[in-house]
């Protein structure tokens, strides 16, 4: 597999997304997973116990145009 295949995917998925129904208006990143991973692993969640963090910039599956 080409190593820009997954750009190239990226960018179908851009051009094809509502930015209206989503509500970041962008695709999230893999730095926006890891801010999340740290946060769970600093003295800053120590209080935190049993909770799902949804890290998916408020969007639902409906939003997301695939085939």
């Amino acid at each position: 597999m080409p190593l820009t295949s997954g750009a190239l995917q990226l960018e179908r998925l851009e051009s094809r997304m509502s930015w209206n129904a989503a509500p970041m208006q962008r695709i999230g990143t893999v730095e926006d997973i890891a801010l999340g991973a740290l946060y769970l692993a600093s003295p800053a969640a120590g209080w935190v116990t049993g909770k799902v963090f949804e890290i998916d910039g408020g969007t639902e599956s409906t939003n997301w145009p695939f085939d």
